[in-house]
């Protein structure tokens, strides 16, 4: 019959083989996927089909990395909310310096394009070259979009929505003389919405580079997901996925 010394040195036996046990099998283990958002106003960056640039930017860059990822298009303003709450492990396109206003996001140091934003109109007698230009025109553009919401603190007359459909809808029913989106982006609601008479007023009021942002609890694989996306546009696998036909992009 075992001593009660006996039994205890037994139990620590146990309880030591199955720690080193369950060390073991974990070794191996997959990271956790992550939780990515993205804003719906963005079809020919990232789109419910998965055919946009980002998306296949995204599927590549995390298939190198070995991790899996899940990415979820909601409303501009509420992706960046539950980003910066930790509800989502990350917000991935959005413009420089997000960090100084959600202390919680940590930004990937390495931009997956650039984007060039302008102002779209259907009048012939508008010239737009600088913010200041737009002070005394009717003026819309999604909410959310920090870029724009920076800029024109000033102008007296703003409208907001929620998607780039509204956006245009307001265009097209001369409810508002201008609205404010990424050149790419709008040729393409220009041929969804029939808008052939909507033109570019101008050079880009801005031109900003578009960076991942993680939560600051994922900031160990920002500098990863950096050298990976660099590697992409070193061996032409940035510049195919930018160069695909996405004509047919809803």
């Amino acid at each position: 019959m075992a001593t009660g010394v006996g039994m205890s040195r037994l139990r620590f036996f146990i309880a030591l083989f199955l720690l080193v046990l369950g060390a073991g099998q974990g070794t191996g283990a997959e990271p956790p996927g992550l939780s990515l958002v993205v804003s719906d106003a963005n079809p020919v960056y990232a789109n419910a089909a998965g055919t946009g640039i980002l998306d296949a930017l995204t599927r590549e860059l995390f298939a190198r990395l070995g991790r899996s990822a899940r990415l979820t298009r909601l409303p501009s303003e509420r992706a960046l909310r539950l980003a910066a709450q930790g509800e989502a492990d990350g917000d991935l396109f959005r413009i420089a310096g997000l960090e100084e206003k959600f202390p919680t996001l940590v930004m990937v140091p390495e931009p997956w394009l650039t984007m060039r934003f302008v102002a779209f109109t259907t009048r012939t007698d508008l010239a737009i070259a600088s913010w200041q230009a737009l002070s005394p025109w009717r003026v819309a553009f999604i909410r959310g979009w920090q870029v724009f919401e920076r800029n024109l603190a000033k102008t007296p007359t703003l409208v907001r929505t929620d998607d780039a459909l509204q956006l245009f809808e307001l265009l097209k029913r001369q409810r508002v003389d201008v609205i404010l989106y990424d050149d790419l982006q709008g040729e393409h609601f220009k041929r969804v919405l029939d808008l052939p008479q909507a033109r570019i007023a101008g050079p880009p009021l801005a031109e900003s580079p578009i960076f991942a942002y993680l939560h600051h609890n994922h900031a160990g694989l920002a500098p990863r997901m950096a050298e990976e996306l660099r590697r992409m546009k070193e061996d032409g696998t940035w510049q195919r996925i930018m160069q695909a036909d996405r004509s047919g992009t809803e």
